[in-house]
């Protein structure tokens, strides 16, 4: 993997340092700091995104960026997976903040409908990321050991 400042020229290159500097900085932020005009900013996380140079981290329906390192293991790679995705992401972030809660109250706490919480767990189930556990008839989720331990990282 090219490393994010061997790939980066003029703006860009300043927008990634501004990136490397203030990890989790949305766009707008990017745009202040830099004193380079949004559109161009734009611009310039979209090549660097496109270059898989930066990971992109929704939170709260805002874009966060920090800088793609390689993975040190397939639970990191599959976690960046995840954390580009918002609603994923905030599944899995209240999991991990509350391990033991039911499907339901996932949903009710993320404001998802109870079929989306569904279907979204068995996919992070399937990832491995979460475990369901049968606990008095009713299924409980904790996140996976290994990527708890990865999704510290990126607290």
């Amino acid at each position: 993997m090219m490393s994010i400042d061997s790939a980066a020229t003029g703006e860009m290159a300043r927008v990634a340092a501004c990136i490397r500097e203030n990890p989790g900085i949305s766009s707008d932020a990017i745009a202040q700091k830099t004193g380079i005009p949004q559109f161009w900013t734009d611009h310039a996380v979209r090549k660097l995104k496109r270059r898989s140079l930066i990971l992109v981290i929704m939170r709260d329906g805002v874009s966060t960026y920090w800088v793609r390192r390689e993975p040190k293991c397939a639970e990191e790679k599959i976690l960046q997976e995840i954390m580009g995705r918002d609603v994923l992401h905030r599944i899995f972030s209240e999991i991990f903040e509350r391990p033991g809660a039911s499907a339901e109250e996932i949903a009710k706490r993320t404001g998802l409908s109870g079929v989306r919480v569904g279907w979204h767990l068995s996919r992070l189930e399937m990832f491995g990321a979460v475990v369901g556990e049968e606990v008095l008839g009713l299924k409980k989720y904790r996140t996976a050991d290994m990527f708890r331990e990865a999704y510290e990282i990126y607290q």
